[in-house]
C-alpha cells in the first residue's frame, strides 16, 4: 500500500497563511518606503494646493471666492514673528497627515480646507502659517 499525499485542507491552510504573511510584508514595506511628512510649526506639509493658493482669489467652480490666501498669510505672519526678516518666497500646500505614536498615519477631517502656506524669509529661515478657508470664507 501506498500513500499519497493530496494536499487537502491542511495544503490549503499553510497556502493562505503564506499569502496573508506575503500581504502583510508587502504592506510593510510600502509602509517604509512612504517618507515621514515635515512638520513645521506644528502643521503637516503635504502636495502643493492649487485651488486658492496664489496671489488673487481663485473664483473658479468648487474653490470659491476667499480673499487672497498669500494675503491672508502675510498677515499672519507679521502678527506671529513681528519684525521678522523679509519674506523671500511663499509656498502653499495642503494639510498632509500626522504620524501617530506607533507609526500610523493620522488624517484630520474638517469641513473647509487648511492651506499651509510655507514662508522662508531671506535669512534662510522657515515658518508654516494656516489659512483656513470654510463656509465663512477665508481667515
Amino acid at each position: 500500500m501506498t500513500a499519497h499525499w493530496r494536499g487537502g485542507a491542511a495544503g490549503a491552510g499553510v497556502t493562505g497563511a503564506i499569502g496573508v504573511a506575503l500581504l502583510v510584508l508587502l504592506l510593510v514595506a510600502c509602509s517604509l518606503l512612504d517618507p515621514q511628512p515635515e512638520i513645521l510649526d506644528g502643521l503637516s506639509i503635504g502636495a502643493g494646493a492649487g485651488c486658492g493658493a496664489c496671489d488673487t482669489p481663485d473664483t473658479s467652480a468648487g474653490c470659491g471666492a476667499c480673499e487672497s490666501i498669500a494675503v491672508l498669510a502675510r498677515r499672519h505672519v507679521d502678527e506671529t514673528w513681528p519684525g521678522h526678516p523679509g519674506i523671500g518666497t511663499m509656498s502653499f500646500h495642503r494639510e498632509g497627515w500626522y504620524p501617530g505614536e506607533n507609526g500610523e498615519k493620522i488624517l484630520h477631517t474638517r469641513s473647509g480646507s487648511l492651506v499651509v502656506a510655507v514662508v522662508t524669509f531671506v535669512d534662510g529661515t522657515r515658518h508654516a502659517v494656516p489659512v483656513y478657508c470654510g463656509v465663512g470664507g477665508c481667515r
